[in-house]
């Protein structure tokens, strides 16, 4: 009796420390979003990776028929799984070291599980910004080898937000951000969730940048 009494009283201390924790993954450096890079010239192909938790080795499969093909990739558009891989082989272009490094990843790699964290999501997003930086030698989105935008959705607005440029690790995190699971993420002053509740496939951000041919994925 006294051990039942014990568990019930530890589950409703977790309950009150859920509601006491953090809302929101805060980042604010920098407060508002710096200027994204100017292209010199508007891309020609444009390569656009959508979202689903489980399509990292499907764009991966993407990017080395498009090696192999020898077709150059001016402009990498991503929406939370999408943004992941695209931001680190925006990087680095090179699928055959990124086929490894995405086949070898773990659940446990990226995603944090606590109880204790927000009532908004049970994933901080730490493990996943820490494996970002991690696997990517630039801080900003603005400097990768391949123009990279990650695109997000703004909670409050209802709106996507699109992300060429500020930090890339909580970049990717916010993009990545499924309700209810990760954690939103407040950055430039809004908070911030993943991309694919509005804007799954960013075919029209690709257009917007003068994009004469969109691959899709």
């Amino acid at each position: 009796m006294k051990r039942n009494a014990f568990f019930l009283l530890a589950f409703f201390l977790v309950l009150l420390l859920a509601g006491c924790t953090r809302r929101f993954m805060v980042i604010s450096d920098p407060p508002v979003m710096p200027p994204a890079r100017k292209l010199v010239h508007a891309p020609r192909v444009a390569l656009v990776l959508g979202g689903g938790a489980f399509r990292g080795i499907a764009h991966v499969g993407v990017l080395k028929v498009f090696e192999e093909e020898k077709i150059p990739i001016d402009l990498i558009i991503g929406t939370s799984a999408g943004s992941l891989v695209g931001a680190i082989y925006a990087d680095n272009p090179h699928v055959d070291s990124l086929y490894p490094l995405i086949n070898a990843t773990k659940i446990k790699d990226i995603f944090d599980f606590s109880l204790t964290w927000s009532k908004l999501g049970y994933v901080s997003g730490r493990k996943l910004q820490a494996f970002v930086t991690k696997h990517t030698s630039v801080k900003n989105l603005e400097q990768t080898r391949i123009p990279f935008v990650a695109i997000a959705a703004d909670m409050l607005k209802g709106e996507p937000v699109v992300m060429a440029s500020g930090p890339i690790a909580p970049a990717v995190n916010a993009s990545c951000a499924i309700p209810e699971i990760f954690v939103p993420v407040k950055m430039f002053g809004k908070i911030l969730v993943d991309g694919g509740v509005l804007n799954n496939l960013a075919t029209d951000v690709a257009r917007g940048y003068g994009a004469t041919i969109v691959n899709c994925r």
